[in-house]
């Protein structure tokens, strides 16, 4: 790909920091990760369902 000859690397995937987790931090951050993505895509259905209720609604009732 490279025209210089120089390959491409993947990038590494990130390590855990060096130094030892004691307040388990790291792991809490994860946490809060994880259920900040599960909220959204909670948010993302409950949206849509309330959408696609409301429009099928609408539809039945003629508006």
């Amino acid at each position: 790909m490279a025209a210089d000859g120089a390959e491409m690397v993947a990038p590494a995937p990130r390590s855990p920091p060096k130094y030892p987790d004691f307040c388990g931090r790291r792991r809490l951050q994860l946490e809060v990760q994880t259920m900040n993505r599960e909220v959204g895509f909670l948010e993302k259905k409950e949206r849509r369902d309330v959408e696609s209720g409301f429009f099928g609604l609408a539809i039945s009732f003629g508006l």
